[in-house]
């Protein structure tokens, strides 16, 4: 009868690797997933099904995907009794010029200060655990940022990457690192070093980092 697989994305829209992660970059407010027929093509399958979902301002790749999984099992309960019942649904795809999604590498993730805060912040969340994260380096140390919120305003001069202060209320969770970007700026709540060291919350908060700047460069290559 054939194969039939699923992709993380309204088809034809974001065909091709890693469409939630590309979706929650680009500031999608919206995807979803879809059910299709395999075909030579990438992601090129007829439709059989498809189910969409919300992107929120507090949504990760990682929840995303709990979306996935539940939209998998909700289309293939409704696709079996077709198929028991001698069926083949699907119709096909629209043709579009819009290009296939890259394949996305541990690389990639290297953060651009110079961005706005929003973008810095969907560029966090959308490369967070299970992923390789993103990261960048501070004093010749690599550190993958795995959580972080956004802020409403940074000093203004403040130069892009600039840690401008520690962010510590008793009253709340929010206890990080204030740091400037391209425009604006975010907190970081949860980061880890190379070498496996996490600081989060108040130990985050305490470390006596303002005024240095994170850059945007790759980590130099360690010498075989």
């Amino acid at each position: 009868v054939g194969m039939i697989g699923a992709h993380a994305s309204l088809l034809p829209h974001n065909r091709g690797s890693a469409p939630i992660n590309w979706a929650i970059i680009n500031g999608e407010k919206e995807t979803g997933n879809s059910l299709i027929w395999l075909a030579p093509d990438v992601d090129a399958g007829d439709i059989i099904d498809q189910m969409a979902f919300p992107i929120g301002p507090d949504d990760t790749c990682a929840t995303l995907y709990q979306q996935v999984a539940r939209t998998n099992r909700d289309m293939l309960v409704r696709m079996l009794p077709r198929l028991l019942n001698g069926e083949r649904p699907g119709k096909p795809q629209i043709i579009t010029d819009e290009p296939v999604l890259r394949r996305r590498r541990p690389a990639d993730g290297l953060i651009d200060w110079s961005s706005p805060g929003n973008t810095v912040y969907d560029f966090i969340r959308a490369l967070t655990r299970p992923y390789p994260g993103a990261f960048s380096m501070l004093d010749g140390k690599k550190w993958t940022i795995w959580r972080a919120t956004q802020t409403p305003a940074v000093p203004d001069g403040s130069r892009p990457g600039e840690i401008v202060g520690p962010v510590a209320a008793s009253e709340s969770d929010v206890e990080g690192l204030q740091v400037a970007c391209g425009q604006g700026g975010l907190i970081v709540l949860e980061m880890q070093s190379d070498d496996g060291t996490v600081l989060e919350g108040r130990a985050l908060a305490s470390q006596e980092w303002t005024g240095k700047q994170f850059v945007s460069e790759q980590p130099a290559a360690v010498a075989p």
